[in-house]
């Protein structure tokens, strides 16, 4: 017989949250828009003799080992290099790494807005960073307010961090 143990830690019921059962309001946040296609698909379709698969800048056989194509013997190797064309022809749609990504068009969709209750700000200390680890993270920070993934902040709340290493 199996047994299950669920342990959980004490919470007094001054530290419990007790979600509000407000409803969203609908015209906050509109649907994203469809971008336009630039050309008809079914116009133009795929060539079923793709030529042989040839580098280009940003398309390399290293970038294209990211890609998963399924587990081995899944695609046969004329569909690998179908795939590997279309990835081609698609170059500037796909980002390989933090700095090629980009952000919405703001004509597809608005940044998204959560609508909050009145209520009083938590603030929480953070949790020192080591030493050890402080330039790399500090760098990582960096780096993903550079590429837009992070923006300064002008909110009344602190959040901690904490930093693992994967």
């Amino acid at each position: 017989m199996d047994h299950q143990i669920l342990a959980a830690k004490y919470k007094s019921v001054l530290k419990k949250v007790r979600p509000v059962n407000e409803p969203m309001p609908q015209d906050l946040n509109p649907p994203l828009e469809r971008p336009p296609l630039s050309r008809d698909p079914y116009e133009t379709p795929l060539s079923p003799n793709p030529p042989i698969f040839q580098e280009t800048l940003k398309v390399t056989n290293e970038r294209l080992q990211a890609v998963s194509c399924g587990p081995p013997g899944w695609l046969s190797n004329e569909e690998i290099n179908l795939l590997k064309n279309i990835i081609t022809l698609r170059e500037k749609e796909i980002d390989f790494c933090e700095e090629e990504r980009g952000l919405l068009k703001h004509s597809y969709g608005k940044p998204y807005k959560i609508p909050v209750i009145p209520h009083e700000p938590w603030q929480k200390k953070p949790i020192p960073i080591p030493k050890s680890i402080l330039p790399q993270f500090t760098e990582l920070i960096r780096e993903r307010i550079t590429t837009g993934l992070y923006a300064q902040s002008t909110s009344s709340y602190t959040s901690t961090i904490f930093c693992v290493a994967k």
